[in-house]
């Protein structure tokens, strides 16, 4: 019997898998891959921008050289669709890398935003 593309393929340091959104709320897999160029699943979306663990995510897609939704970016065989993203990204308030979820994205987490927004005062 063949395996799809929902197979599990597990590594030696693969335990931020146990922690994803995705695994955590029982999201499927194909809200992750697009079929014959439908646009990814607005679920598969939703779930990387609550995931903790999008950094990871995406850093083993590379290394998988996989296709689909991986940290809430869109590989193709590894590579970034869209180039732009293909950079580290500093929080503002703590410094932590992070990948945004948007182009607009400056900080971390809503901890972080809100952290930002007290120390100008905005609260």
């Amino acid at each position: 019997m063949g395996q799809g593309r929902t197979a599990k393929i597990r590594t030696a340091d693969d335990t931020w898998m146990d922690r994803a959104y995705c695994r955590i709320n029982g999201v499927s897999p194909e809200h992750f891959f697009a079929d014959d160029g439908k646009p990814y699943s607005a679920v598969g979306r939703r779930a990387c921008s609550k995931c903790d663990v999008r950094l990871e995510c995406l850093e083993y897609g590379k290394a998988m050289n996989a296709c689909g939704l991986w940290g809430g970016r869109s590989l193709r065989y590894g590579r970034l669709r869209r180039e732009e993203f293909d950079q580290d990204f500093a929080c503002k308030t703590c410094g932590t890398g992070f990948i945004p979820y948007g182009k607009a994205s400056t900080y971390c987490s809503k901890v972080c935003q809100r952290k930002a927004s007290q120390m100008r005062g905005i609260a």
